[in-house]
């Protein structure tokens, strides 16, 4: 099968180019500077391109990732199916108590450029009336290679490995964790054959912040600081029972891959 990777020297796209490949997949992965030409046969298009950690200071590329690009693409419908890859971050708002942008505009909810632009990229999939288009929502997820320090897990298993965690958020918080490992089998088949316009990938492993710094002090002996603004998020189950019903998608449980990965991360 044939699979075009927008994003493929970032953090789910490398590791999803490596592995359709080595399952015997034809992949194309143009680089950033021929993203607009005029590409013919791109297959089964998976977009990963987007900013993730830096969006604060990126707002030009942020919307040119999320929005710009996914337009030029739509617009020249020259793919099989089409992936949009966004963020279950989007279920799960945070209430505003910062009045930078009127939080009542909003209906009380924080919103910045990364959710707004991801939400204007959903909305161009669904309204773009092409067939085939699908939009996926991607939980938290676990790399035990991904040593660039660019998300939550790998940010403060960085830390742990210099000695000292510093908590943003409560040790009550839980959230949505998938490996990559399955992340890349429901990918490898939701562009060409998903039935659904729309899928939240979740896994079963809601893992709270205490868990993971537990098992962290156990193996590095750091210590740990929870700042005075730390706040609590609590993340809603996903219901993975479509993905489990479409492609016999049975997630890896946590006991498996978090106490390895964490090791791997904190070396």
């Amino acid at each position: 099968m044939h699979y075009t990777i927008f994003g493929s020297t970032g953090r789910i796209g490398s590791y999803l180019k490596k592995k359709l490949i080595s399952d015997g997949n034809s992949v194309f992965s143009p680089s950033r500077k021929d993203y607009y030409l005029a590409h013919k046969n791109l297959g089964h298009v998976i977009y990963c391109s987007g900013v993730t950690s830096d969006f604060k200071y990126r707002s030009f590329d942020t919307i040119e990732s999320h929005v710009c690009l996914l337009s030029f693409l739509l617009k020249n419908k020259n793919f099989e199916s089409f992936n949009y890859l966004s963020s279950t971050r989007l279920n799960f708002p945070k209430r505003s108590y910062i009045n930078k942008i009127s939080p009542k505009f909003y209906g009380g909810c924080e919103i910045d450029i990364y959710n707004a632009s991801k939400l204007a990229g959903e909305a161009l999939c669904t309204q773009s009336n092409i067939s085939n288009v699908k939009i996926t929502r991607i939980c938290h997820v676990v790399n035990p290679n991904d040593k660039k320090r660019e998300n939550f897990l790998s940010d403060i298993c960085g830390q742990a490995k210099r000695g000292e965690i510093i908590l943003n958020s409560s040790l009550e918080t839980k959230k949505n964790y998938i490996h990559i490992d399955d992340l890349s089998f429901l990918l490898r088949l939701i562009g060409p054959f998903g039935k659904k316009k729309f899928y939240n990938i979740g896994s079963n492993n809601l893992i709270s912040n205490n868990e993971i710094i537990k098992k962290l002090v156990k193996i590095t002996k750091c210590s740990v600081i929870t700042s005075n603004d730390a706040q609590t998020i609590l993340e809603s189950k996903i219901n993975i029972s479509n993905l489990k019903k479409e492609f016999h998608y049975q997630p890896t449980h946590k006991k498996v891959w978090l106490e390895k990965a964490l090791k791997k991360l904190s070396r």
